[in-house]
């Protein structure tokens, strides 16, 4: 199977310097993401911050113990303390600042843990050409799903070491925190994004080879081989300049010699086609 990653013309790096981008969850342009519907009371306050990071291991043990540091202050409500989704109005500690202390705490620590890499199985959907695609002037790279870069032995089992589709549901995932799978915080996305037909392949940030300062979020590129791309496919609206780039790189490196060149036309109807060059 091949999966695909649109990119704008601006990210020929991308193809160029064989670096790709694993983005923060924060960053993400989904605002559920990581943000289930927590449930909280009275009986799990006290051992859902020891529990809630143990789900799966996702984390490593430097993390969870500042989580949990992070979550104990929030609970004696330390005036020395402070997290921007947390307003302080009473004395005692209620279901409600629990469940904002609780979501602050997991969006101030994930986001400096793991990133995810989204790839679809679509390369010729118009809205994501669109989105994704830079108006289509960008490209498509095609990679190729079985290569070992992406364990495909544990390929969709549901853990944070493996390639997974997106599940796309009408409910948003509910539950305490430390019930809740990695399936259901990570891999479940409304139904209005069904059209995305997503796979998500999630890396530590600690790991990454290379940082890029950027505002508000960092970019962290990770290196690929050039084995793992099948195809590359330029946008419709391409410009002939960067046509002209894509070409040189494929063609003046004889690691690309294996990757199929194509194109994206549009066809007598709403449906794009993609032609090989």
């Amino acid at each position: 199977m091949i999966l695909y990653k649109y990119l704008s013309p601006e990210r020929i790096d991308v193809l160029n310097n064989l670096e790709i981008r694993f983005t923060q969850v924060e960053a993400l342009n989904d605002p559920f993401e990581g943000n289930p519907n927590f449930k909280i009371d009275n009986k799990n306050v006290n051992n859902v911050g020891a529990k809630v990071f143990v789900v799966n291991d996702i984390f490593d043990p430097t993390i969870r113990t500042r989580f949990r540091e992070h979550l104990d202050k929030s609970i004696k409500h330390d005036p020395n303390f402070s997290l921007n989704a947390i307003i302080l109005s009473g004395p005692d500690i209620d279901n409600s600042f629990m469940m904002e202390g609780f979501r602050a705490s997991l969006a101030a620590h994930i986001p400096n843990s793991m990133g995810v890499l989204s790839l679809t199985e679509t390369p010729d959907n118009n809205l994501m050409w669109s989105h994704y695609g830079f108006n289509n002037q960008g490209y498509a790279i095609g990679f190729n799903s079985n290569h070992p870069f992406f364990s495909p032995e544990t390929i969709n089992s549901g853990n944070e070491r493996s390639l997974n589709k997106i599940f796309y549901s009408q409910s948003r995932p509910s539950g305490y925190p430390e019930s809740l799978s990695f399936k259901e915080l990570f891999l479940t996305k409304s139904i209005h994004w069904e059209y995305e037909n997503e796979w998500r392949y999630a890396k530590f940030l600690k790991d990454c080879v290379h940082i890029l300062d950027s505002t508000p979020f960092s970019i962290y590129l990770y290196p690929y081989p050039a084995e793992l791309i099948s195809e590359v496919i330029l946008g419709c609206n391409a410009s002939q300049s960067f046509k002209k780039d894509v070409i040189n790189i494929l063609s003046n490196n004889n690691i690309y010699s294996h990757v199929k060149l194509k194109q994206v036309k549009l066809s007598n109807t709403f449906d794009l086609e993609i032609l090989e060059i």
